[in-house]
């Protein structure tokens, strides 16, 4: 019920503040029928984690996994409100490429930095937000082997999501997904119950 709860939640934000952006269609997971989502969201989350990514935050701490766009405005709002508690969690950072077409060549740049933290704070504290844009130049040349892996990401975000930001989180409860940005409460309720497990 509490995974149901965030769900939900994650809608309310979404259609009170305006913080999501989705393609033509929504993703998959919206229409798995009620019964079935705990073990769809469960199955999702096991899935996630063999995409490409890198991690911010203490390694024992409650975990979260994240998609974003690094040309995304509303992922941009989403790290403004995270950022200042993100010792708290150990992150997961997922990038996609939808919002703009060298979206995949910043997600590359992120990706392939000596520092992958610096370069998400870079790209997200310098947002361009008229343009949007990030702060961080997108990579002239990306391996072939990252540029299907940022793919296979965006494939799996649009197919079963399709809205940004989008993230995940276990509780005592199950698996929860959130869309949009967490409210100043909703970020408490989430940090009371967020498990560290993977």
């Amino acid at each position: 019920m509490i995974g149901l709860l965030a769900f939900l939640l994650g809608f309310a934000s979404l259609a009170q503040a305006g913080t999501a952006a989705h393609p033509r269609a929504p993703g998959a997971v919206f229409r798995v029928p009620l019964a079935a989502l705990p073990d769809t969201l469960n199955r999702l989350l096991r899935e996630a984690r063999n995409l490409r990514s890198f991690h911010t935050g203490p390694r024992h701490a409650p975990r979260l996994t994240v998609f974003f766009d690094p040309n995304c405005p509303f992922c941009a709002r989403f790290w403004q409100s995270l950022w200042p508690r993100h010792r708290e969690y150990r992150i997961r950072w997922i990038p996609v490429a939808y919002v703009r077409p060298d979206s995949a060549r910043v997600a590359a740049s992120i990706l392939l930095a000596n520092d992958p933290q610096a370069a998400l704070v870079q790209n997200e504290e310098h947002f361009d937000y008229s343009n949007h844009r990030g702060g961080v130049m997108p990579a002239y040349r990306v391996p072939p082997e990252l540029d299907r892996a940022i793919a296979k990401n965006t494939q799996f975000w649009r197919h079963w999501f399709g809205m940004l930001p989008v993230f995940f989180f276990r509780s005592a409860a199950g698996t929860h997904l959130f869309v949009g940005r967490p409210s100043p409460a909703q970020w408490r309720a989430i940090r009371q119950h967020a498990l560290a497990s993977r």
